[in-house]
């Protein structure tokens, strides 16, 4: 046989020569370890539609996959992207489909496609405690109602969602779907919302509905400032020990005081915030003296 039937993880990741021609096989083969594979690592395999519809062929047989990362396949089409997460097994613990720098105009409804098959499957089985979408752009309409129910399901379990460079969220009134899930997230630990082009009042927002047992969050390349500063302060996170705020220079500017309720904190990365020697006062006088288990700190 092509795979060993005691074969638990299978890592053909970085291989985009590949194509389908390695693909195809591979996967075909994978229903004899269906019982035996938990992570099944694709990303980046130069998969196209004839090896998208083999792995979806396949899914259904795994049914002990855990994890599934097929992103970086950048030539994946609409259709196949919706594939992939209606044919999901229902155990599936962590899925990623992480995008690409570039998106061509041929595959400019991915991400469309793929918060439809979410909403439609009910967040894929509704038990996954990790789901990356890192850069997965799109330009075409992501509702915040596609948002809100390709992640209503998946709240209760959900443990790490990591949503970096999903501009879309912005423009299309998306984050408001994320803020209406965020409060039931109660098992969520990190969540990265990082260069989605959110406002100030959007960030702010975002803040006020995290859950409290939240322990690491990523907000770079926003455009936060006093209201976002205003809601980390409030906000109650007494698990948070890493926060990431670097390129948010109006935030920097403004949030000193709000740092101060973060005593907790380990990692503070504020790199590329347009520190001012009146905020660095501000920082030294306010913040710092109350973060007292600090243990790195990012001012770059």
């Amino acid at each position: 046989p092509l795979l060993s039937d005691t074969l638990r993880v299978l890592d053909l990741s970085d291989n985009s020569a590949m194509g389908d021609a390695g693909v195809v096989p591979v996967c075909e083969a994978l229903p004899s370890v269906g019982r035996v594979l938990r992570r099944l690592l694709l990303r980046d395999t130069g998969m196209l539609e004839e090896g998208d519809q083999a792995l979806a062929a396949a899914l259904p047989a795994l049914e002990a996959l855990e994890e599934l990362d097929a992103g970086y396949n950048h030539t994946l089409q609409p259709a196949g992207m919706g594939t992939l997460v209606a044919a999901l097994p229902p155990g599936l613990r962590a899925l990623g489909m992480r995008g690409g720098s570039s998106l061509t105009d041929e595959s400019s409804d991915r991400t469309s496609a793929m918060w439809e098959a979410l909403a439609e499957r009910g967040g894929a089985g509704g038990c996954l405690a990790s789901l990356d979408l890192w850069t997965t752009r799109s330009r075409t309409q992501v509702s915040d109602g596609m948002v809100r129910q390709g992640l209503q399901p998946l709240a209760p379990s959900l443990r790490t969602l990591l949503l970096y460079r999903n501009s879309y969220l912005a423009p299309a009134g998306c984050w408001e779907g994320l803020v209406a899930c965020l409060p039931a997230m109660t098992a969520l630990v990190r969540l990265n919302v990082g260069g989605c082009n959110l406002g100030d009042a959007a960030v702010a927002a975002v803040l006020r509905a995290l859950p409290p047992g939240l322990e690491q969050l990523e907000l770079p390349s926003n455009d936060a400032g006093a209201m976002a500063a205003e809601a980390l302060e409030g906000a109650a996170l007494p698990r948070l020990v890493a926060l990431d705020v670097s390129f948010c220079s109006g935030m920097v500017r403004v949030f000193a005081r709000a740092l101060g309720s973060l005593a907790q904190l380990r990692v503070l990365n504020m790199a590329w915030g347009g520190l001012t020697d009146a905020v660095a006062d501000d920082l030294a006088r306010e913040a710092l003296p109350r973060l007292s288990s600090l243990q790195v700190l990012d001012l770059s």
